[in-house]
């Protein structure tokens, strides 16, 4: 048995010098295999006359010309098609889309030439293996290291009658016997769930269906005055004098929006059907980190009304000490809980408002704070949605850090306790 060279095969006298290899026939050296492969080469000795003997230079160009066609083929493995190569039945070669071809068609008489495998379907076809040689098309088969057509996972209905035919594909495992199935509302509770001993995980809070309306991730560079909406509004959002992105201690990502003219500054774009409530679930909830701990001010993560008016909704922490979602200044509605245990100015406390049915929650850094139980009707207004500001009035509004704001409806993303997200949403 032969060994592979076990090296990199190049021609023969591939290194001559000067003219000690020259082209076949003739008196110039040149590497170009299209120069060598000539006509000379082709009639063989017999350019050599009666009584002369062959040159060492036309043995060094007769070695080179073969072994440098050896050298290729090592190299390539199958040969490039060429425009001018004579193919038959059953010949080999790659295209120019780099697949392997086979020729269908040639004889002695009339050889396959010039046709490209990649546009000439009639003269060629893709070389693929005929799984025909693999699977018996009529009856289930066992075949070593190929899973059988009536072992799990796959079972036919009937037998298969072609290569193709459609099987019905087991999704849950005949061996796995009975196990404990466990419903989470998180990767954490997921993560948990699994390590007690559970066998399937149901994560509830991946079924819901909602759509995001509003998503401000508040990334940037600092001092920066963009802020893009990565919802499917894509809401254009307008920015007042003093607001910016800031990239000293953002929660998530690059960078948080921080408010430095009150009530003056802040985010708004103007109303749309998507940012209106009506009777359908939604949640509004983000990261907010106070600039001051004094009760003399507000501090807004979002309101939607007109100018002046208190004919609107709001997200804040008033006040009084109550963070809250208020319809019509509170008249309407009130879910509001203490922020005592958050009153500082150096973390970011993960706020999240979700209304499911008639039921309002809550969340202060993922833990249920306050329910309310309530069948009042959000105003439908048609004024602009602010962020970080108060749509009624500028006055006794304190600056805010926020970070990671959504609004979504048709759902809620949260319904019972959870841990607050770490990367950004969407």
């Amino acid at each position: 048995m032969l060994n592979r060279y076990n090296g990199n095969v190049e021609p023969f006298a591939k290194n001559s010098t000067g003219t000690n290899r020259t082209i076949f026939g003739d008196t110039v050296q040149s590497d170009d295999i299209d120069d060598n492969l000539n006509t000379d080469f082709k009639r063989g000795w017999e350019i050599v006359g009666v009584n002369d003997n062959p040159t060492k230079q036309d043995f060094n160009a007769l070695a080179y010309t073969i072994s440098n066609l050896i050298s290729y083929i090592y190299q390539q493995g199958v040969p490039e098609w060429s425009v001018g190569q004579k193919y038959y039945v059953g010949s080999r070669c790659i295209g120019s889309d780099n697949k392997a071809y086979k020729s269908i068609d040639g004889t002695e008489l009339t050889p396959n030439v010039g046709n490209d495998p990649v546009s000439e379907p009639t003269k060629w076809e893709l070389d693929t293996v005929d799984i025909s040689q693999f699977v018996d098309k009529t009856t289930a088969q066992t075949i070593g290291g190929i899973k059988t057509f009536t072992a799990f996972p796959i079972t036919p209905s009937t037998p298969p009658t072609n290569n193709y035919q459609v099987a019905n594909k087991k999704y849950v495992d005949d061996n796995i016997g009975s196990g404990v199935v466990v419903e989470a509302n998180s990767q954490a509770e997921e993560d948990a769930a699994f390590l007690a001993g559970a066998t399937i995980v149901i994560r509830l809070d991946l079924l819901t269906s909602y759509t995001i309306q509003l998503l401000l991730h508040m990334d940037g560079t600092a001092g920066g005055t963009t802020f893009t909406d990565s919802s499917v509004n894509g809401a254009a959002m307008s920015v007042l004098a003093g607001t910016s992105t800031q990239t000293t201690a953002p929660q998530i990502g690059t960078a948080n929006m921080e408010t430095t003219s009150g009530g003056s500054s802040g985010l708004y774009t103007p109303d749309s059907p998507a940012l209106r409530f009506g009777s359908q679930d939604f949640t509004i909830e983000g990261f907010i980190k106070l600039t001051t701990t004094s009760t003399a001010g507000h501090h807004f993560m979002a309101s939607k009304g007109a100018d002046g008016s208190l004919s609107s909704w709001y997200l804040a922490l008033l006040n009084g000490g109550n963070m809250g979602f208020m319809v019509d200044n509170g008249s309407t509605l009130n879910v509001s809980a203490s922020f005592a245990a958050y009153m500082n100015t150096t973390t970011w406390t993960h706020v999240s408002l979700n209304r499911e049915g008639n039921v309002y929650k809550l969340y202060f850094n993922g833990v249920l704070a306050q329910t309310v139980t309530s069948s009042a009707v959000i105003t439908e207004n048609t004024g602009n949605l602010h962020i970080g500001r108060w749509n009624y009035s500028t006055a006794n509004v304190n600056n805010v850090k926020l970070d990671e704001f959504v609004i979504v409806t048709g759902g809620v993303l949260r319904t019972a306790d959870f841990t607050p997200p770490t990367t950004p949403i969407g």
